[in-house]
């Protein structure tokens, strides 16, 4: 049988929760499984990012640990535009949408988690899975920004498939937000 490590390396994954290496691991005492936790800690073969969350090692993925932190979530807002070039401002935290509103801080990375209606928040359409984690599409992180922040400023909108965005609307159920949508895609089309 392969020893803890060695499964969990050969999840392809980098960050896990407790019940994660308890599923992986195939261990169903918690006491037992806690100990060997702590020993590997020790060790320096698994590092301890807050209670119940562990990294293989230094390197590991922030975003993989931002959607671990709360569950359900998914990275989203200033962090998606800005990878895709909407927003030129750099954003260093990682943007995450919950049920909850928080800002923490893990080895030195920032996480602000927005809180969206659970409704909008769990809806899956226009997020996708990569790289174990949850992230949105440049439409819903769009839509997202613009719902939590009305009067959101974005340098670049180029990047927008607006036939997308308008279908991801029906999400939010919000006459508002269309609006606001109707009104940067008006800003868009005079500066082509």
């Amino acid at each position: 049988m392969l020893d803890l490590i060695t499964q969990l390396y050969a999840s392809g994954r980098t960050v896990f929760s407790f019940k994660d290496i308890a599923i992986i691991s195939c261990v169903t005492q918690a006491d037992l499984l806690t100990k060997r936790l702590y020993y590997y800690c020790k060790q320096g073969q698994l590092k301890q990012l807050r209670r119940g969350l562990y990294a293989l090692n230094a390197s590991y993925d922030h975003k993989e640990l931002a959607c671990k932190i709360y569950k359900p979530s998914y990275i989203s807002s200033y962090t998606v535009l800005t990878q895709a070039g909407i927003v030129f401002q750099y954003h260093p935290e990682i943007n995450l949408i919950s049920y909850l509103r928080r800002e923490l801080t893990i080895d030195g990375q920032v996480y602000k988690l927005h809180k969206i209606h659970s409704d909008i928040s769990t809806n899956p359409k226009g997020i996708s899975i990569k790289n174990n984690y949850s992230i949105a599409s440049t439409e819903r992180a769009l839509l997202d920004t613009m719902y939590l922040i009305p009067n959101a400023y974005f340098d670049n909108l180029d990047p927008i498939n607006w036939d997308k965005a308008y279908e991801l609307t029906e999400i939010y159920s919000n006459k508002s937000l269309t609006r606001r949508l109707d009104t940067q895609y008006k800003h868009y089309q005079e500066n082509l």
